[in-house]
């Protein structure tokens, strides 16, 4: 379909039917479900605190963290040079000189597929050594089947390399995305008196945040339901295109949404030149 706004343009009237078709036409009211963030926890059989191959794993972690604090990107770990005679199958791994948590102090990343935060320490034997977290792109470009099997695949042949062997594997946290352009006026659609009558569920607070447009107006920017810290489950609702466009980054998603009709080629256009 072609949106009425799209033909009250100048634009519009001055090109034929089938340029007004290739530039202007999308599929209206369309969901695009994809899961969005996925984190995986892996558990050791290896005595973490005790198994000399655990402690020289850590000690190499050790040395390349230190070696990015005090550079501005993250650095490639692993090479030849600095492993002796380790041998690990691949170069793609970098390190981030920042912790990724009070645990979880090491940060080893496959950029734009997947990132492994390990932990030097574990406060209790339950707790998992390991954290996975697969990234947006990857997900979304290569399905959540697929991405889970590689990251799993490259971590467990990185510590086949120390001798280290995976006891465990578990889902951790999931975040299911639902992209559509169906709402295409938050602030009107999300009419605070009508939040309640149109949500169904066990959620018993939420929050909207929004944005002043000029002296009158507001824009509604986030909903949400539940919240982070005491609910294990968490919605939200925001505009995504004005996320990737103002932060820069998942740029991806443009051409998945032209692809699945979400978006016309004249939106993407737009959107591409924004970005």
């Amino acid at each position: 379909m072609i949106s009425y706004s799209a033909k009250k343009t100048l634009l519009y009237q001055e090109i034929d039917d089938d340029t007004r078709k290739s530039y202007f036409d999308f599929t209206q009211k369309k969901f695009l479900h994809n899961i969005d963030t996925l984190y995986y926890v892996i558990k050791l059989k290896n005595d973490w605190k005790y198994d000399p191959n655990a402690l020289l794993f850590k000690e190499y972690m050790d040395k390349f963290q230190a070696q990015a604090l005090v550079t501005p990107d993250m650095l490639p770990v692993f090479t030849s040079e600095q492993l002796d005679n380790i041998k690990v199958p691949t170069s793609e791994w970098l390190m981030n000189g920042v912790a990724a948590s009070k645990i979880y102090r090491y940060d080893l990343q496959q950029p734009d597929k997947f990132a492994v935060f390990v932990a030097p320490n574990t406060p209790n034997p339950e707790t998992p050594e390991l954290i996975v977290q697969l990234r947006s792109q990857f997900l979304w470009l290569k399905g959540e089947n697929r991405a889970v099997l590689e990251s799993l695949s490259a971590v467990e042949n990185l510590l086949s390399c120390f001798c280290l062997e995976i006891k465990e594997v578990k889902e951790n946290r999931i975040d299911f995305a639902y992209h559509t352009n169906y709402i295409q006026n938050p602030t009107k659609y999300f009419k605070h008196e009508n939040i309640n009558k149109m949500q169904q569920s066990r959620f018993t607070r939420g929050s909207i945040e929004f944005s002043f447009r000029n002296q009158w107006d507001v824009e509604t920017d986030y909903l949400t339901l539940g919240r982070k810290k005491s609910n294990n489950l968490f919605f939200r609702i925001y505009d995504k295109t004005k996320e990737v466009i103002q932060q820069g980054y998942k740029q991806f998603f443009i051409k998945v949404w032209y692809m699945e009709k979400l978006i016309s080629y004249f939106d993407m256009y737009c959107i591409e030149k924004l970005f």
